[in-house]
């Protein structure tokens, strides 16, 4: 059971942890329109791709 609940543990909190990335990038996208959201697009992929 420990290792069930320390499981789905890890997978909520590298959930928040993709989510609040994905809500920084997006700010910086739309905010920044010009290299910054080049560079946010670029991160935006890598963190799919690592998904």
């Amino acid at each position: 059971m420990r290792r069930v609940v320390n499981y789905h543990s890890s997978w909520a909190r590298q959930r928040q942890v993709e989510l609040f990335d994905a809500s920084g990038i997006r700010v910086l996208f739309h905010g920044n329109p010009g290299s910054t959201a080049s560079r946010g697009f670029n991160l935006a992929g890598g963190a799919s791709g690592g998904g």
